[in-house]
């Protein structure tokens, strides 16, 4: 155990924001190293979300420093395991959103639309809410259950049920309208 480190938890318990300059200093080229080497194995361009990377780590430190246990790690190994967390989850966030648009673009693809979904279809899934068209898409065409859709987007859970029960009655409500039926 290293002293120094206790000394550094104890200065950041305190929320002594000098203390977290004084670890930003002293870590950030190395954490930011540490980031490139795990998020640059899936993508080049990507020096943007490297440095978010290395400051969400220093946010964290920052928020929650009682996680910080300095018997059983260095202030150095801890900081790194977090960046090396924090950066395989940036890289799932990133492909799972990927997903996301690549399937909103095969929207417009006519090979990849099913039969009932016409134009009017189309124009109503467009216009939803923000909100609401990332939780049909991923739950209709990603087929994402409710769970999952509730940790990739941290909306609450009964609030997805809710939209995707109001909104797959409305779409069901639109095909009957439109004299559309099943083919058997």
């Amino acid at each position: 155990m290293n002293e120094n480190d206790v000394c550094l938890k104890d200065r950041l318990m305190q929320q002594n924001s000098d203390t977290l300059k004084e670890i930003i200093d002293a870590y950030s080229h190395y954490l930011y190293a540490v980031a490139a080497t795990v998020i640059t194995k899936q993508s080049a361009q990507r020096v943007q979300e490297i440095e978010e990377v290395v400051q969400d780590t220093f946010v964290f430190l920052w928020r929650y420093p009682e996680k910080y246990n300095p018997e059983r790690a260095s202030l150095k190994t801890y900081l790194s395991w977090k960046v090396i967390s924090l950066s395989k989850n940036k890289i799932v966030k990133s492909n799972q959103e990927q997903k996301l648009m690549a399937s909103l673009a095969s929207l417009y693809q006519p090979k990849q639309i099913p039969n009932w979904f016409d134009d009017d279809y189309l124009d109503m899934f467009i216009a939803l809410p923000d909100k609401v068209r990332e939780i049909m898409v991923r739950r209709l065409i990603l087929n994402q259950k409710p769970k999952d859709i509730h940790k990739a987007t941290g909306i609450p859970l009964k609030e997805i049920n809710n939209i995707l029960f109001y909104y797959k009655k409305r779409l069901k409500d639109m095909i009957k309208e439109g004299g559309m039926h099943d083919e058997k």
